[in-house]
Parts: C-alpha cells; structure tokens; sequence
C-alpha cells in the first residue's frame, strides 16, 4: 500500500517560522548569498592578481595581499547593511524588540526565536 501524499496547505515548514515570514526570510537570505558570492569572486580575484604580480615583479607585490582583507570586510558590512535594509522594507521585524530578524549565522529560522532578542517569533501550534 503506497502512503498518501499531505497536500501542500497541510505540511508545516521545517522552520519555526509562521509561512510569511519563512518567506521573508528566504528572499533575505538568498540577497546576503549573493553578497558572500560576489565577495568570494571579489577575494579570489584580487589574489589570483596579487599572485600574478608577484610571478611578474618579484616578492615584493606581495604587500597587495594587504588589499584583499579590507575589501572582504567592506564587502561583508555591506552585505549585512543590505539584509538590515531588506528586513526594514520587507517588515521582517521582531514584534518583540522590533531589531532585524535576520542574521547570517542566526537560528531564528529553526527555533522560531528572535536572535537579538531571544524572544519567542512564531506561536506555537
């Protein structure tokens, strides 16, 4: 006997988030993803330059590697200014402490918590 499938408006989303804001969410978390991409092609590229410098003019190029950390730290706050920004206009604020409820490295979407805050998000049930 093979099971019957839940119908899509019956399954609960892994996350502890009401469905809205699991939304919310992902379209936040999908524009800090492309920040740390761009980052990651930013960094790769700025050393494969430092190496070839080096390979050309000698050791000394490679003081450009000093380059390539505040590039990255420039681009990471912008990333994290962006998520700020998109979690004002998208309304993904705690109904708590009203802080932005997205972070990089947050739990919020599997506890349903605020991570400033740690106040309680979703309702339960």
């Amino acid at each position: 006997m093979t099971p019957v499938p839940t119908p899509l408006h019956a399954m609960r989303d892994p996350s502890g988030l009401p469905p809205e804001l699991e939304a919310k969410r992902r379209v936040i978390a999908k524009a800090y993803n492309d920040v740390a991409k761009l980052n990651l092609l930013i960094v790769m590229g700025l050393l494969l330059a430092v190496m070839f410098l080096v390979a050309r003019l000698g050791h000394a190029a490679i003081y450009g590697l000093g380059v390539i950390l505040p590039v990255e730290v420039a681009v990471m706050y912008y990333g994290v200014r962006r998520g700020d920004a998109l979690c004002r206009k998208m309304d993904f604020l705690c109904p708590h402490c009203h802080r932005p409820l997205f972070e990089a490295r947050s739990t919020a979407y599997l506890t349903g918590t605020c991570p400033k805050c740690r106040a309680r998000v979703a309702s339960d049930g």
